[in-house]
């Protein structure tokens, strides 16, 4: 088997109890989040970066900006669910051959 790029041990499913990404994924930088908790929070005038941010997103989705009413809907109600079909009618065969 040959993967561009890649090695053909990398592609064995892993064993019971065994993993090859034991760190998992990785984190946010804390420092990352309080920094933009910070600016957010920081006042203009009589309301917060956050409040104004918020404001105009809601402004250009009343002006029917598409893009912004699907991210307030987003964010409000959460993402709905895809679901995805996949049917095939075609059989496929793999072939692995070890070296």
């Amino acid at each position: 088997m040959s993967c561009k790029g890649g090695k053909p041990e990398n592609l064995k499913p892993c064993k019971p109890g065994e993993t090859h990404n034991p760190n998992g994924r990785p984190r946010v930088l804390p420092e990352l989040k309080d920094a933009i908790r910070a600016i957010l929070s920081e006042q203009v005038g009589s309301k917060t970066k956050l409040e104004a941010v918020l404001e105009t997103l809601y402004n250009r989705a009343n002006k029917g900006d598409v893009r912004a009413i699907q991210e307030l809907f987003d964010r409000f109600y959460g993402k709905i669910k895809q679901e995805h079909d996949i049917n095939m009618d075609t059989e496929i065969n793999i072939t692995f051959k070890e070296k």
